[in-house]
């Protein structure tokens, strides 16, 4: 596949300063860069695997692909305007190589990049100590139109459906082992659902969870574990709503023969959104930043 993994995310926030102590002292992010009222965020191997700016109201900034070569950059470039994606090149970032930048269908700025610079100061032992920014979560009008994009301009393959009856209300998409890297949820469109951090054990998640509570942070639901992808998941609240969510082993396609694409529907989302326990509020899906 082109793409290889999520880049980085970049979520907006009303106070960096308040930001910056959830994100590096609770969560464990380390301090990489600043610019401004702009703070690169990683969990330790590359300059910045999250990056944080101020706004006057919080949601995602832009997300970024990381792939596979120099070459694949000009591969995607192609990909992408023979589906009338316009592109140019470029950003704003520091430390990553040539970028490449555009739209997808929901008004999300998306950049692809070969190359961040590594930091070499190792994996986070502080606070939650995420091991990765691994997956996005987006609220879409139309799931059908993110499958296509994501499918045919990128190259991703879809893991899950959700739908209700005729109607095809989520999906769950890969580029590389792991269940999904993006997932679209039908909902308030242009909106972020949620950011995963991906821990390495069920007790690093535990953990966080009361190290969330301790610091008197929202726990929305969890701990707990999605049929959907089987991985553990805790989703809670930065200080300006936005929603992330800790998870650890997340389901591996080595072989596509051994993972036909499911469909999940009425009779079984129940199990799809948690094996262990109920249903998760109504908050989760209908709330987006």
């Amino acid at each position: 596949m082109l793409v290889s993994r999520l880049g980085y995310a970049a979520v907006k926030v009303t106070d960096v300063d308040k930001a910056l102590r959830f994100y590096v002292d609770t969560l464990g992010f380390q301090e990489t860069g600043r610019e401004g009222e702009t703070i690169h965020l990683s969990c330790g191997l590359t300059h910045h695997d999250l990056v944080i700016k101020r706004a006057a109201s919080p949601g995602l900034d832009r997300y970024c692909w990381k792939v596979a070569s120099e070459e694949a950059l000009g591969q995607l470039e192609k990909r992408l305007q023979e589906h009338g994606v316009a592109t140019e090149w470029g950003t704003d970032m520091p430390r990553q190589g040539r970028t490449l930048r555009f739209t997808d269908p929901f008004g999300h700025i998306v950049e692809a990049v070969h190359s961040i610079e590594p930091v070499g100061s190792g994996l986070s032992i502080k606070g939650v100590e995420p091991l990765a920014v691994h997956h996005l979560a987006l609220f879409v009008d139309d799931v059908q139109k993110g499958i296509d994009f994501y499918t045919q301009c990128l190259g991703f393959k879809v893991s899950d459906y959700v739908r209700m009856g005729p109607d095809l209300i989520g999906a769950f998409l890969r580029c590389n082992v792991d269940h999904h890297v993006i997932a679209m949820l039908r909902g308030p469109v242009g909106k972020l659902h949620h950011v995963n951090f991906l821990v390495q054990t069920f007790d690093d998640l535990r953990r966080g969870a009361n190290r969330l509570f301790d610091g008197g942070y929202t726990i929305e639901y969890g701990p707990g574990k999605h049929g959907i992808g089987y991985n553990t998941f805790l989703y809670f609240f930065d200080d300006d709503g936005n929603r992330l969510e800790l998870s650890s082993e997340m389901a591996l396609v080595h072989d596509e023969d051994d993972y036909p694409t499911k469909t999940w529907d009425e009779n079984t989302f129940k199990i799809g959104t948690s094996m262990w326990g109920g249903p998760p509020p109504e908050t989760f899906f209908s709330q987006g930043t």
